[in-house]
């Protein structure tokens, strides 16, 4: 399973009478001037001192207890720092302070999609258009709450038209390429990640779903190069690592698969596929006691491993036949459906009492009985194939070449070794 970075959401910050100052002088200031607080409080929190803007802005707070905006910027705050339901209050102290205050409307419907509260987050989002209808935040974060309930017509709408009021506007982009992403519509997705990058460089996360989209594609090369990229620029994406190593384990490059599951295990102990995952690459390995040990691992974080296995195997003995190796007894066991592992011993266990049974001549006939039944299924095998008017015609066809000498038989260019 490859893991996608969910779309983001857009918070807006509130400058009053809207003016953007310097971010340098905003830190230099130390008066009480409640503007200066709230300027200073968004320069914090926009370099990612979210504990340091709080405090800022509960300072403009204390010295303007009606200050809508300074409420609506610690709600950001609060909610960079994921701490939800401290933002939605403060959105809805600036809502009450403020009713026509389309920015806040915007924010509260930005934190409820992220609380799951898709409902209420379309509702707010559609309270800040009408408020102001040239707004384009908005329009995205409305487009990524229908993402979210499966509306995938309504939230290209909504990304096209943010798109149409700024064509500057990152998240659109990449909330767009997510749908199409989700539609199995990895071309256009891959279109409006490549977009994103372009307008945010430094923007990891798409960087990294385009991976997954190459990689869908299976384009592992560049997939591979794009979840490399995310890395260096976010060296604690969990997602990428995990994505890579699925990339490296299609290209059956195993030791490699390893070390990108072993990171994503130190960064998400508890993502359960990140185990399955690792130990079906020890698999390839003939590493079985690691192999093992992550399968069991699997298991117990709630993975069906036998379900999981049969995704790309019919059966153990698929997996021993296409790899060249013999699975532990034990390991097999793990990865074989209860129903067809207790036949299968049964069968053994009746067969063994049969042989038992058998005086040495009696044995010697039902050997010459199996040996003959395995020529004559070759045999059928032969004639079903011959019997194939394809295959006739390929082989009529190869003939001609053969007596036109266009083509010699195997006997004739043949070199032992």
């Amino acid at each position: 399973m490859l893991e996608l970075n969910p779309a983001p959401v857009s918070f807006d910050y509130a400058y009053k009478n809207g003016a953007t100052p310097d971010t340098t002088e905003a830190i230099a200031l130390t008066s009480d001037d409640v503007e200066a607080h709230n300027t200073r409080g968004i320069t914090y929190s926009e370099n990612g001192e979210q504990d340091r803007a709080i405090a800022t802005f509960s300072k403009a707070i204390a010295l303007k207890p009606d200050f809508a905006e300074a409420y609506n910027n610690r709600g950001i705050a609060y909610g960079q720092k994921g701490e939800f339901d401290h933002a939605i209050k403060d959105f809805n102290k600036a809502i009450a302070l403020k009713h026509d205050y389309a920015i806040a409307y915007n924010n509260r419907g930005a934190a409820y999609r992220s609380v799951g509260d898709y409902d209420s987050a379309i509702k707010d989002c559609n309270r800040a258009i009408e408020l102001k209808h040239d707004y384009v935040e908005p329009y995205s974060n409305r487009g990524a709450a229908y993402r979210n309930v499966g509306d995938y017509d309504r939230a290209i709408e909504d990304y096209n038209k943010a798109i149409e009021l700024n064509s500057h506007f990152v998240e659109p982009f990449y909330n767009r390429g997510v749908v199409y992403h989700e539609r199995h519509q990895y071309d256009l997705a891959i279109k409006d990640y490549t977009i994103a990058i372009e307008l945010r460089p430094k923007l990891a996360e798409a960087y990294a779903n385009r991976g997954v989209a190459r990689g869908n594609m299976g384009d592992y090369g560049r997939a591979i190069e794009d979840y490399t990229i995310a890395i260096e620029l976010k060296p604690k994406l969990a997602e990428a690592y995990y994505n890579r190593g699925n990339a490296y384990y299609e290209r059956q490059e195993f030791a490699q698969s390893i070390k990108d599951y072993s990171k994503t295990i130190e960064l998400k102990p508890k993502l359960a596929e990140a185990y399955y995952n690792r130990g079906e690459a020890w698999l390839h390995l003939g590493e079985w006691e690691k192999a093992k040990s992550d399968m069991v691992n699997a298991r117990n974080m709630g993975i069906n491993i036998i379900t999981a296995f049969d995704y790309l195997y019919e059966s153990i003995t698929d997996f021993e036949q296409s790899n060249g190796v013999k699975v532990p007894e034990d390991i097999a066991e793990m990865l074989t459906p209860p129903v067809i592992a207790t036949r299968r011993a049964d069968l053994q266990r009746q067969a063994i009492e049969l042989i038992e049974q058998l005086s040495a001549e009696k044995l010697q006939v039902v050997i010459n009985y199996l040996t003959d039944l395995q020529d004559k299924e070759e045999w059928e095998a032969t004639l079903e194939l011959a019997g194939d008017p394809e295959i006739t015609k390929s082989l009529e066809r190869a003939e001609a070449d053969v007596k036109a000498g266009r083509l010699k038989r195997w006997e004739d260019v043949r070199r032992d070794v």
